[in-house]
């Protein structure tokens, strides 16, 4: 079976933003999935704001019920704190053959999780 991928937004907002005293802030906007001629997705989003995030835990889904967690991508907000709009990536190599799902969980540095955006 031939992997495919398919960029279709699950939930009705383009731009997620939290901001909760124990836990901080962020806006993020703009995340994308690619499924590339090498045969990879590659997954983009933009942050603004970010506060009090330790990192990002990438999940996949073949159902868009069940995640799992693949990877992590740490904030950079510990690498350049004067930056105003930070951009992420992350590249999959590995899909599901079928049709792959993408959820970004996100840890703030106190472990409080904040579960947001899916892509399909």
């Amino acid at each position: 079976m031939k992997t495919t991928f398919l960029l279709i937004a699950v939930i009705f907002a383009s731009t997620f933003s939290y901001a909760d005293p124990s836990f901080g802030s962020l806006t993020l906007t703009n995340f994308k999935g690619v499924f590339t001629d090498q045969q990879v997705v590659e997954l983009n989003w933009l942050t603004m704001m970010e506060s009090g995030v330790d990192h990002f835990e990438i999940q996949r889904s073949g159902d868009g019920l069940n995640f799992q967690d693949i990877d992590s991508v740490e904030s950079k907000m510990k690498i350049s704190t004067s930056d105003y709009q930070l951009h992420y990536s992350y590249t999959d190599i590995h899909p599901l053959i079928g049709t792959s799902y993408y959820r970004i969980k996100v840890i703030g540095k106190k472990g409080n999780i904040n579960q947001n955006m899916h892509r399909k």
